[in-house]
């Protein structure tokens, strides 16, 4: 995004056409598994010669309909498959069902009745008579209101004689639903927080109501876990069978050891009983 911004800045400033990723490189890369970058650097030579030699440009502008025709539709089935693989890795709502629906039906409408749209005025037709424009807009839109009175911070107070690992689940699911946030990683995420919760109630002697907090950025996924019990410490390395068997300590670090392997960065931190554990998630 960074390299697409100054050569964009750049062919402005030398009044040019603006440089982009073209949606068909996309979607070949997704085909062809062939992402290495001496490819990208190969190209980007082919692509500097033929800037000085415009007759070999032209000669690729008269080839066969047939042949333009096939590389498209093969290139659009690529591109297809990426943006549903998009749109499936994350979680929904209803606020987020609502907005991928309708900015894909007002595309879409744009395409069934064309002479609708074009009959507004003409100060407004880019806008309105563009399937790709109209449908993003939408988008954006919807985006943006359905941001209001979202939460950015969420909490569930956890009963450890009433312990419902599933509501624990529910809680770190129906969160990620409404961040929109990736499958896998509040996959991963619910599996690590339900094995620290029933840790620490069964084997760090939890005291009294305990609180999990979750947040989320584009970026980061967070949850914290606050109790009053022993204290709780994710092992790097798993324990044997005879350390299990031996000490009842071991059942612990074996618990964070599996934990550990779920997330990105996990951290203990307080004093006299008191503790938090916080587990980091990239995004």
């Amino acid at each position: 995004m960074l390299a697409d911004g100054i050569t964009t800045a750049v062919s402005g400033a030398l009044s040019v056409f603006g440089i982009n990723v073209s949606a068909s490189s996309v979607g070949l890369v997704a085909a062809t598994g062939v992402a290495s970058r001496r490819v990208a650097y190969a190209t980007s030579a082919i692509f500097v010669v033929l800037a000085f030699l415009p007759m070999v440009t032209h000669m690729l502008a008269l080839m066969p309909a047939p042949v333009i025709g096939a590389t498209l539709v093969f290139t659009s089935c690529a591109i297809l498959k990426n943006g549903i693989e998009t749109i499936a890795a994350r979680l929904y709502d209803t606020r987020k069902t609502l907005t991928v629906g309708l900015a894909i039906m007002a595309g879409l409408a744009v395409e069934a009745f064309p002479g609708v749209f074009r009959a507004v005025p003409t100060s407004i037709q880019p806008v309105l008579a563009s399937s790709l424009v109209f449908g993003t807009l939408v988008g954006f839109a919807l985006n943006l209101v359905f941001h209001i009175g979202q939460r950015k911070r969420l909490s569930l107070t956890i009963e450890p004689e009433q312990l419902d690992t599933e509501e624990v689940r529910r809680f770190v699911e129906e969160g990620g639903a409404e961040w929109g946030a990736r499958r896998d990683v509040v996959l991963r995420a619910e599996y690590a927080v339900q094995e620290l919760v029933e840790t620490v109630v069964h084997a760090c002697s939890a005291r009294n109501a305990m609180t999990l907090s979750a947040s989320f950025t584009e970026f980061n996924l967070d949850l914290e876990l606050n109790y009053a019990g022993e204290k709780f410490e994710a092992a790097d390395v798993r324990p044997s069978a005879e350390e299990i068997i031996a000490d009842e300590s071991a059942v612990r670090r074996l618990a964070g050891f599996l934990v550990r392997r779920q997330v990105d960065k996990v951290t203990t931190s307080g004093s006299n009983g008191a503790w938090t554990v916080r587990l980091h998630f990239d995004h």
